[in-house]
């Protein structure tokens, strides 16, 4: 089985290299990719990741981790 990964970051150049290198090792499944945290409760909920990598800061988050 795969590990399923859902990536939130806002550096796109970033993403895809990740998303790339992720793609070549078959333990591992990018399920999405997003640049903002607009749509990202929706995509986690819908796709069930089994880890998210999520950027520390990005721009027009303002929910908090506690």
């Amino acid at each position: 089985m795969k590990i399923r990964i859902g990536i939130i970051e806002n550096n796109r150049s970033l993403c895809v290299e990740l998303a790339k290198r992720l793609d070549e090792d078959r333990r591992f499944e990018v399920c999405f990719i997003l640049y903002d945290t607009r749509d990202a409760v929706r995509y986690i909920f819908e796709t069930a990741p089994d880890v998210l990598m999520i950027t520390y800061e990005m721009p027009g988050a303002n929910a908090h981790v506690r």
